[in-house]
């Protein structure tokens, strides 16, 4: 078996049709047939079912597949090893991170690190969908709240939050210091969309508390949520943490009684890919920026210890987040 039969293989499963195949990665029809059927001879088994003019993957091809990209990846780690020895202030660097993190974490320091590493090639990619990102290599880092066991995944805490109701100064609930979280029942609310991961997590306590939030207007834009949150036009419940350090003095922030939602932001990798050195550099200019932040707002949860080189290819000195001063 070799390296090239895997990668003919591999394309002709994202196509499942030779011609397209063979296009793809620049051969013709009959060699791609041709090795295909070298390698099935080789497997002792079919890796495709041939329909007529379709073609569909067996069982015995679907765990070539997985066992391809994992190949695959691996080649991509090494490449991306010895590229960034060759050129230490330079690469490309993609960050997944969900709404309101970014206007949290990343506002100033995106500037910051662009004038620090210039010839790295930085993305920023806002999604609700970070860990997908992260898992399929669309992102080489996430942000975003706690993902649910995977053993391809760390996730390292980079600080915690909880949900707070937030008004404008002059809406009529603005009166109080405090409420509880089942008075939102009777209140004309604006909200994220419920694709975001704060409002699942907002959606899930009201089924617990027996009933359904039913948002009179929603949005899948941090900034137009606070727009709407400041025209009066309803309440939201969003992350305390964000709000306070935004400090907005035409809104209200009231704290909610008894058990309320909370959530853990974390920096999220997959552990068989290597984090280089415009990875490494990100990383430890976000641990300055949570320092910063936090010591903005002192109201809010400590940050948790992250020591940066629990990731893959940092070198062993270590970067650590400091907890919040008590």
């Amino acid at each position: 078996m070799e390296l090239r039969q895997l990668e003919y293989f591999r394309a002709l499963c994202k196509e499942l049709h030779f011609s397209k195949a063979a296009e793809s990665i620049g051969i013709s029809q009959p060699t791609l047939s041709q090795q295909i059927k070298v390698l099935e001879e080789e497997m002792e088994l079919p890796l495709f079912d041939r329909l007529g003019k379709r073609i569909a993957i067996t069982e015995a091809g679907q765990v070539l597949y997985e066992q391809c990209e994992e190949i695959f990846q691996r080649i991509e780690y090494v490449k991306d090893y010895f590229s960034e020895m060759r050129t230490q202030e330079r690469g490309r660097l993609r960050v997944g991170v969900i709404p309101g993190a970014v206007d949290l974490l990343l506002g100033q320091m995106v500037a910051d690190y662009h004038s620090a590493y210039p010839e790295v090639s930085l993305a920023i990619l806002g999604s609700t969908r970070v860990v997908d990102q992260v898992l399929q290599s669309e992102a080489d880092l996430g942000i975003a709240m706690r993902p649910a066991p995977d053993e391809r995944l760390m996730a390292v805490p980079l600080y915690e939050d909880e949900m707070i109701l937030a008004v404008a100064a002059d809406h009529p609930y603005a009166v109080h210091d405090i409420l509880g979280f089942e008075d939102i029942k009777n209140m004309k609310t604006v909200m994220l969309t419920s694709d975001h991961q704060c409002r699942q997590l907002v959606n899930e306590h009201c089924r617990k508390l027996g009933f359904q939030l039913m948002p009179h207007i929603e949005t899948s834009n941090s900034s137009s949520l606070i727009k709407l949150i400041r025209s009066g036009v309803g309440a939201s419940i969003v992350s305390r943490v964000p709000m306070e350090i935004l400090g907005l003095s035409d809104i209200k922030l009231i704290p909610l009684s008894g058990p309320r939602p909370q959530e853990e932001i974390c920096l999220i990798y997959r552990k068989d890919k290597f984090i280089g050195n415009a990875g490494r550099s990100f990383i430890r200019m976000l641990n300055d920026t949570v320092k910063t932040k936090w010591a903005q707002a002192p109201a809010a949860a400590p940050v948790p210890l992250i020591k940066a080189n629990h990731l893959v290819g940092l070198p062993h000195k270590q970067t650590v987040m400091h907890e919040r001063p008590r």
